[in-house]
């Protein structure tokens, strides 16, 4: 999210993006490292979903993270 790239193909804006913003509990979104970049996300048209936990769900929390998966 911070390099700059060309992207010149317009197929690309039929791809689905969805940006997960992962976040301590007890912490607001805003305190997380990574706000600046899920900003970013949504400002440029990804879905953004807001996770409560560490930046490695796929370890601690899987069953959450693949239930979350799923409805995308």
């Amino acid at each position: 999210m911070t390099d700059k790239i060309s992207l010149k193909n317009p197929k690309r804006l039929k791809i689905p993006s969805t940006y997960i913003l992962t976040y301590e509990d007890g912490k607001t979104i805003e305190d997380d490292d990574f706000y600046p970049f899920y900003r970013k996300a949504k400002n440029i048209g990804f879905k953004t979903v807001e996770f409560v936990g560490d930046h490695n769900p796929q370890i601690k929390k899987l069953k959450e993270l693949v239930d979350l998966l799923e409805q995308e």
